[in-house]
C-alpha cells in the first residue's frame, strides 16, 4: 500500500507527523507547510466521502456528516497544527 492509500483507511487515526515528509526534521517545517498539506488531504477527504451523503447508500449518515464537519474545522482548533485533533473516519 503507498502512504496515500493507507490514509484513506478506515480508522486510521490522524495526526500531523502525517504530513512531514521522511527528509524533514518535524520540528523545522514551518505551520503553514502543515496547514497546506493538511487542506489538501481534507479537501481529498471530503471529496472521497461525499458519496456517503447520499440517499440511496447505506452507510452511517449521521456518523459521516460529524466526521465531514469535524474535517472542515481541522483549522479553527488552533493557529498550530501541531495542536490539531483529528477525527477518525467512521
Amino acid at each position: 500500500e503507498t502512504l496515500s492509500q493507507e490514509l484513506l483507511l478506515i480508522g486510521y487515526n490522524m495526526d500531523w507527523n502525517d504530513f512531514v515528509g521522511i527528509t524533514e526534521k518535524a520540528d523545522e517545517v514551518p505551520a503553514a507547510y502543515l496547514i497546506e498539506r493538511i487542506k489538501i488531504w481534507r479537501d481529498a477527504e471530503l471529496v472521497a466521502t461525499d458519496f456517503t451523503q447520499l440517499p440511496d447508500v447505506k452507510v452511517d449518515k449521521v456518523a459521516f456528516a460529524k466526521y465531514r464537519q469535524e474535517l472542515r474545522n481541522l483549522s479553527s482548533q488552533d493557529d498550530d497544527p501541531r495542536q490539531w485533533v483529528f477525527p477518525v473516519k467512521p
